[in-house]
């Protein structure tokens, strides 16, 4: 396995990148490769199998086949959910997911071929990776603290290269905007948070963290959060399972996490039943205009009064003027008030070219024609692009997320930045339609800039025929 410098940071997008390249060198697929280091953390979890995994079983002496090794990392999962006491629809869900991994060349031959090797070597790639997850990986968790998207950051970085994900919808939220999304909603500790289309579960992983931290020293409140406070559904079954790891793996939860379609009147019922009181959410990309903001009505429905939902689409959800949209639109607000939007980075979900805006509703209360709308123009959030590492934060995020957030809940028109307004289903939900520009801070760079990202916005919407219609943009 390839060496991590120390001191790198993200730390852990490092080990990420650097295990990919190696698990890459076996042509273990970047699904599967997010699939055992899954498996791999949850089985560390489990006293045993932490306490043994660098002796018996895995030491030479003992001549451990790649299939043994696979096999105590099942058996140990299945500890870990029994101790957990995990429902057995669940159980059963989980494990057979899991089990996938046994069947796999990488966990059943002695001998595995390299890309690069000209004959098979010893196969100790479960072995390597045990090693390297327990010592570089579960040290950087304890010491970070809890709430921290472990399986999110490893998906991200095992996807990135190869954009395995571009054709299923799978577009996973960065972290800093999952943390953002807690203050946008204003949290407060007895916040039931759902995500109808949990992915890795990085929303709840950001709830759990953010609710954990304003219950202080209860530790009795703290244990509520974490059993009854976060409630998933995702329908892939692979991500389904990285969610429920996520949030056991970070916080020691028994999250309320099920695998299905959150449209169905099962899964409504069953989350109705937890009261949730905030929605978070990033829908599959791949459903269209139409049903990304059908997946933000569907999590509206399931909140209480007064609830509060925040979902990041893609911006053409809010400009488009095709009749299906303004009719959805129309929906929403005859029944929920528009309270934000915010033009999000161009860049943000880089190497995917998408560019995405933010929505935030107040559940079940009209939007009346008195009630004006923040509209945000929130497009350098001070993350710059990495060789290798992806976006980094330049430093300035912090201070960033602190106006965005400041300037939101005081409701302020600022130049540049902000304005409010009453818009209805067919006006464009986007500042770029209604915002002043500051003419005499303009320069040549400004405008070149601005024509690059007319000619992405508008190729985004689908409009690169004649047929597009113009949106004002700010120079």
């Amino acid at each position: 396995m390839s060496k991590v410098k120390k001191g790198e940071t993200p730390e852990i997008t490092t080990i990420a990148a650097a295990l990919n390249k190696t698990l890459n060198s076996y042509s273990i697929a970047e699904y599967e490769q997010c699939t055992l280091v899954n498996a791999i953390l949850l089985a560390l979890q489990d006293d045993h199998f932490r306490s043994h995994y660098g002796s018996q079983a895995f030491t030479k002496r003992s001549e451990p086949t790649p299939a043994k090794l696979a096999k105590s990392v099942v058996d140990a999962i299945k500890r870990v959910l029994q101790a957990h006491k995990v429902d057995n629809h669940r159980l059963d869900t989980l494990l057979s997911e899991y089990s996938t991994i046994r069947n796999k060349p990488w966990a059943k031959e002695t001998k595995l071929k390299k890309r690069t090797a000209a004959h098979p070597e010893d196969n100790i790639v479960i072995q390597e990776l045990t090693k390297i997850l327990a010592s570089q990986v579960l040290p950087l968790m304890q010491s970070a603290g809890k709430g921290q998207d472990i399986i999110g950051l490893f998906y991200n970085e095992f996807t990135r290269q190869a954009r395995a994900d571009r054709k299923t919808g799978v577009v996973l939220t960065p972290q800093h905007i999952t943390e953002f999304f807690c203050e946008v909603v204003n949290l407060n500790k007895n916040d039931v948070v759902f995500d109808s289309c949990c992915g890795t579960g990085g929303f709840l992983v950001a709830a759990m963290k953010h609710l954990v931290s304003l219950a202080g020293t209860d530790e009795k409140k703290k244990n509520h959060i974490k059993q009854n406070q976060l409630v998933g559904i995702e329908k892939r079954t692979d991500l389904f399972t990285f969610a429920f790891s996520n949030l056991m793996i970070n916080g020691g939860c028994k999250p309320h996490i099920y695998q299905g379609d959150s449209f169905s009147e099962e899964s409504r019922k069953r989350v109705e039943k937890l009261k949730p009181t905030v929605a978070l959410l990033n829908p599959p990309y791949d459903v269209g205009q139409e049903g990304q903001l059908r997946f933000i009505e569907n999590a509206l429905y399931c909140l209480e009064k007064g609830g509060r939902c925040a979902a990041i689409i893609q911006m053409s959800c809010a400009t488009s003027l095709k009749d299906s949209v303004i009719a959805m639109k129309k929906r929403l607000l005859e029944k929920h008030t528009l309270k934000a939007v915010f033009s999000m980075p161009e860049n943000l979900f880089y190497p995917v070219a998408v560019i995405t805006c933010v929505m935030v509703f107040e559940a079940h209360k009209p939007h009346r024609k008195s009630d004006k709308t923040y509209f945000g123009y929130y497009k350098d959030d001070g993350f710059t692009h990495h060789k290798t590492l992806g976006r980094v934060d330049s430093g300035k995020w912090k201070n960033i997320k602190s106006q965005w957030v400041d300037n939101f809940k005081k409701g302020r028109n600022k130049t540049g930045l902000s304005v409010l307004r009453h818009v209805d289903a067919k006006d464009e939900w986007c500042i770029e339609a209604y915002m002043k520009t500051d003419y005499s801070a303009l320069t040549e760079e400004d405008f070149i800039k601005s024509i690059k990202d007319h000619v992405i916005f508008q190729f985004s919407q689908g409009n690169e025929t004649n047929e597009a219609h113009t949106t004002k943009k700010p120079l």
